[in-house]
């Protein structure tokens, strides 16, 4: 079988393919100078040349289509002329993957070059014969070979010979051993480069499916969708790359499973036939090889089902509660070391005392502080110390009463209104004004909430305002700062003040006169 170029160019002869010459005369081919021996300098092909653009210009252009290989539902799986890859950990199931394309192309007819770096030809022959394949097919067009050295001008001459048949796949299985055929540090980006030049492209270039058969780093938090070596492995790709996640290990009567993700697709036709997933990388399908002896085996590469109880969603959900339960032990532990402290907590102390990293717990102080849990209020030196809010903070009932919500009609203490009848029944107002000590949760009672929203005066937050029990005070604040207003504005007094009536009081311990209290 001889070949013409798109220029018309005299046929060339199939040694040319890899060779990048023939035996007697040179011609000027695009395949030439691929395998230039050591020392020598053959000419290259001219590959600098302005391209035609006109097909891609005029829409004639159509962009390649992943025709090699099937998966159940009929979407394509590998690019045609393109350089693939298949990466994952040892018993994956890239073989098994690679296996399967290979048979359904003998099926069709096509033939199939598979180089053999790491197994023998009983294993890979034998796992054909598994999974049905007609021994005469296998004769006819399944071309195994198992290289053990370099390269020379023979050896390539044998594989363009294979190359006049036109495969529609060839499967490099076993990359990282390839490499070290040909003298090239697995690494090294500039030698990986060299390999596809070397083999890869020329495959290609003859219009096969090339796909690579590769191993993963083994720290799975390190490896990203990149292959074990130089970046370049992932960089020169052109065609897909998928990477096998092993869900239930393959063998002898039992049912594996790999789930398959699309690490790149350059020609981008195959990601919009998986789903998005939160590493980045599309979940093209799953690998299924049920085997049922030694013998005979079913193998499935099975489209993608997202459902509410799919192993995606599944573990996504798992992810999430295990995520919301870590939250609330660690809201559990910082309570507890706020309720056993004796004295508020600087954000720094709660950090040490609690169990966990900095930067959760002081997440988590936060979103107890925003839920009113937590209220902060100013020490020594301008300090902002933590301490648990009691009911008080969340305005509690009065004295003597069973509801809890703070009944809406006005304050005794707000400004222009003296009538404490309208808010408190008589025996309401004996148990409300008893002197209490500053602090106590019922010294809110004296409180006059804000009927204009406003931000805190303090704090500047947007929330349920009050204003000091002074006369004449209009500024509202929040119950996290209310306290230490109240303080500070008796202090600024240089006299306390009742809460009741607005006079002076001969102790900071009392909020009302007695006289106040027993009316």
């Amino acid at each position: 079988m001889t070949t013409h170029d798109d220029a018309g160019a005299p046929p060339i002869d199939p040694a040319v393919l890899l060779l990048g010459s023939a035996p007697e005369a040179p011609p000027d081919s695009a395949w030439a100078g691929h395998y230039e021996d050591e020392g020598e300098d053959e000419p290259a092909a001219r590959s600098w040349q302005a391209q035609d653009l006109r097909s891609v210009l005029d829409g004639t252009y159509k962009p390649p289509q992943p025709s090699v290989g099937e998966r159940d539902d009929g979407v394509g799986v590998f690019y045609p002329g393109r350089i693939n890859s298949v990466a994952s950990e040892s018993e994956a199931g890239k073989t098994w993957f690679a296996l399967i394309v290979c048979l359904q192309e003998i099926n069709k007819g096509n033939h199939v070059v598979y180089l053999d770096f790491e197994d023998d030809a009983g294993g890979v022959v034998g796992r054909l014969l598994v999974l049905g394949a007609v021994p005469a097919d296998i004769l006819d067009r399944f071309h195994y070979i198992r290289p053990e050295s370099k390269p020379g001008p023979a050896d390539l001459a044998d594989l363009a010979q294979l190359m006049e048949l036109r495969p529609t796949l060839a499967v490099v299985d076993g990359v990282t051993e390839a490499m070290s055929l040909y003298g090239l540090e697995l690494k090294d980006n500039t030698d990986v480069a060299a390999f596809g030049r070397q083999l890869l492209r020329p495959l290609s270039n003859a219009g096969a499916a090339v796909v690579t058969l590769d191993h993963v780093v083994k720290a799975g938090e390190n490896r990203g969708r990149y292959s074990l070596g130089g970046v370049h492995k992932l960089n020169g790709l052109n065609g897909v790359m998928y990477m096998l996640e092993n869900l239930r290990p393959f063998g002898v009567g039992v049912t594996g499973k790999s789930r398959v993700r699309i690490a790149k697709d350059r020609p981008a036709q195959l990601r919009k036939h998986g789903f998005a997933n939160k590493t980045g990388m599309h979940w093209y399908g799953d690998l299924v090889v049920a085997s049922h002896d030694a013998s005979f085996a079913e193998a499935h590469l099975y489209p993608p089902v997202q459902t509410d109880d799919s192993p995606e969603t599944a573990a996504e959900a798992g992810e999430q509660e295990r995520r919301k339960r870590l939250a609330v032990e660690l809201e559990r532990k910082v309570l507890d070391v706020l309720r056993d402290a004796r004295e508020p907590l600087s954000k720094n102390a709660v950090e040490g005392l609690v169990e966990g990293k900095a930067s959760e717990v002081r997440r988590t102080l936060a979103a107890l502080v925003a839920r009113n849990l937590v209220i902060v209020v100013e020490g020594p030196r301008k300090a902002l110390l933590h301490s648990l809010a009691t009911s008080s903070h969340l305005v509690p009932p009065r004295p003597g009463t069973k509801s809890a919500p703070r009944p809406s009609s006005p304050s005794p203490f707000k400004e222009g209104d003296g009538d404490e009848d309208e808010v408190r029944s008589r025996d309401d107002r004996a148990a409300g004004t008893r002197s209490k000590p500053l602090g106590h949760p019922s010294w809110f009672l004296y409180s006059a909430p804000l009927d204009t929203p406003a931000p805190c005066g303090n704090c500047e937050t947007h929330s349920r305002l009050y204003r000091l029990p002074f006369k004449g005070t209009r500024t509202g604040f929040c119950t996290g700062c209310l306290p230490a207003r109240f303080q500070k504005a008796a202090r600024l007094t240089r006299r306390p003040l009742c809460a009741a009536c607005g006079k002076a009081t001969s102790s900071l311990d009392q909020l009302t006169h007695p006289e106040c209290a027993s009316q």
